[in-house]
């Protein structure tokens, strides 16, 4: 048995020269008595899944410097300051980084959302709009929406698809005020449509 296996290790060095750590895994994952196949499938697992490991701390030493470099410049601008409290450090805001946080905060209250819950369904939902020109922006962002929930535009203000109008998009419509610009309608086939609008908050 212990020349079979000294016959085996050597064989799996034959070809190149190998890490110790990683000929010792494989030969205890192979199991003693292992053929030189067993333990070149292990020798293959454990050098993949170390260069996956060793890929994974590279990124996290890469995604460490630049939280670093992000912190440091929030600094430089006196947005957060850092203090020391025994071996731990702690960042706060300065009274410029409240001001700026609520300047972020209403900005991002003003974004409006394009992705919405997807409710297929095997009727086909024809939605079609005619916005103002004074209402552009909220226009654009209708049609990303649409794209998002997969409608396919067959006119810029006609969209169809095989997805329900979630109630979440229903309610933002009528707090922007462009319900009354919008139609939905529903057809088991193309060339028969239900004429009655479908577009409800209930």
């Amino acid at each position: 048995m212990r020349g079979k296996i000294i016959f085996e290790i050597l064989r799996s060095l034959s070809d190149l020269a190998v890490e110790m750590s990683e000929l010792t895994t494989a030969v205890i994952c192979a199991g003693y008595g292992a053929s030189y196949p067993e333990i070149s499938f292990w020798l293959r697992k454990i050098r993949k899944e170390r260069i996956k490991e060793k890929e994974f701390n590279e990124k996290q030493k890469s995604e460490k410097r630049r939280f670093k470099k992000m912190i440091s410049a929030l600094k430089q601008d006196d947005l957060i300051i850092e203090r020391r409290v025994g071996n731990k450090r702690f960042v706060s805001l300065t009274p410029k980084g409240q001001k700026r946080l609520s300047l972020l905060a209403q900005r991002n209250a003003n974004r409006l959302e394009t992705i919405y819950e997807k409710q297929p369904t095997d009727k086909w939902i024809i939605v079609s709009f005619d916005i103002p020109e004074q209402h552009k922006r909220k226009r654009v962002w209708l049609r990303n929406v649409l794209k998002n929930l997969s409608f396919e535009m067959k006119h810029k203000s006609v969209w169809v698809g095989h997805n329900k109008i979630p109630k979440g998009l229903i309610n933002d419509l009528h707090k922007m005020e462009l319900i009354k610009y919008i139609e939905v309608f529903e057809a088991t086939k193309i060339g028969s449509l239900n004429i009655e609008n479908k577009l409800s908050a209930n």
